[in-house]
């Protein structure tokens, strides 16, 4: 078990997560996953000059579906999580977590002693919640698709993801870390005992990682156990080798 007394029942209120990231985007990375259960809707192509007037627009675009409540508007706010169409009409945006991802070339080459920081990669995507009377129902993917072309709604719904996000966060400056090739997202902060510590709290519990949702554990501790279970790359081709026994 991944677990420590250092951060065991500790509730992180207040703990930025800073980010020194030392990656580039990889190409050919891996689209992040969903957890199931999760309905992801198709968007427009509109850009802003930044991720708050993306999702702005995008809460107004949501909320027009209350404006017309028949029977495809009822079942489209059904699928992007509200109880009916009217209840968009009292949607309001909850404050965004920016996305980092881990790739498994940089876990394998990932030590106990180093930084955990260093293994982030920017994803240029803000997740905002989608609230209602503060509970959450949907949320808005923002992203950079291209940098410096500007930001759009990239997906709406993930329902099931933002309901955990938001039972398991403690602070405004939660952000989420996903390893998206091997389907584990978390929300990430800095241990309150050492801020030089990174810490993720797993939003699924992981039988192979012996984690449990909600449940803290420090990201090196959490990397070290991961890179066991990725294997070394096939000299023939080169391709990653990942024991499918890792998602939840």
């Amino acid at each position: 078990m991944l677990d420590n007394p250092a951060i065991q029942g500790v509730k992180f209120v207040g703990f930025g997560l800073v980010l020194l990231l030392v990656l580039s985007p990889v190409p050919g990375q891996a689209a992040s996953s969903e957890p199931k259960g999760t309905e992801t809707m198709p968007v427009g192509t509109r850009t802003f000059h930044d991720p708050q007037t993306a999702a702005n627009l995008g809460l107004k675009d949501l909320q027009k579906i209350g404006l017309s409540p028949d029977q495809a508007h009822e079942a489209y706010a059904t699928a992007l999580g509200f109880s009916s169409a009217a209840e968009t009409l009292k949607a309001q945006l909850g404050i965004g977590l920016r996305t980092y991802d881990v790739v498994p070339s940089s876990l394998q080459r990932f030590h106990k002693e180093d930084d955990p920081v260093t293994l982030l990669l920017d994803l240029h995507e803000i997740v905002f919640p989608v609230l209602v009377q503060g509970e959450p129902r949907s949320s808005l993917t923002i992203a950079e698709l291209e940098r410096g072309k500007g930001w759009r709604v990239l997906k709406k719904g993930r329902t099931a993801l933002i309901r955990l996000i938001e039972e398991y966060r403690t602070s405004a400056d939660d952000n989420l870390v996903v390893i998206s090739s091997l389907g584990l997202q978390f929300l990430g902060k800095r241990s309150p005992t050492d801020q030089e510590e990174l810490v993720l709290v797993p939003l699924f519990d992981s039988t192979a990682l012996e984690v449990q949702a909600g449940q803290p554990v420090f990201a090196r501790e959490l990397f070290v156990q991961i890179n066991k279970q990725i294997q070394i790359p096939d000299q023939d081709d080169g391709a990653q080798k990942i024991r499918p026994s890792i998602a939840r």
